[in-house]
């Protein structure tokens, strides 16, 4: 399993998202932007209203965990060795 991140340059809880899953030594795939237009599209198409905007993902099937906050939470609970449902 791999996190899936959408950033935006400058963004404080971005590159702390960022320190929590280096220090943890997760893999990540980064999509970082500071386009104006695509910043608002990328929140209505992900239904987030913050940066960054996180997901986990299986390869196949990805699972909106949700901001800097929720990454932290879903980290902390060691989810991801317990492993996640994908079917909803």
């Amino acid at each position: 399993m791999y996190f899936v991140l959408f950033t935006k340059k400058d963004c404080h809880h971005c590159v702390e998202a960022l320190d929590v899953l280096m220090r943890g030594h997760r893999s990540y795939v980064l999509h970082e932007t500071d386009d104006l237009d695509r910043l608002d599209e990328l929140k209505e198409e992900h239904e987030w209203p913050t940066f960054p905007i996180v997901y986990i993902s299986n390869g196949q099937r990805r699972r909106l965990i949700g901001g800097n906050a929720e990454l932290k939470q879903f980290l902390a609970k060691d989810m991801v060795q317990k492993g996640l449902d994908f079917s909803e």
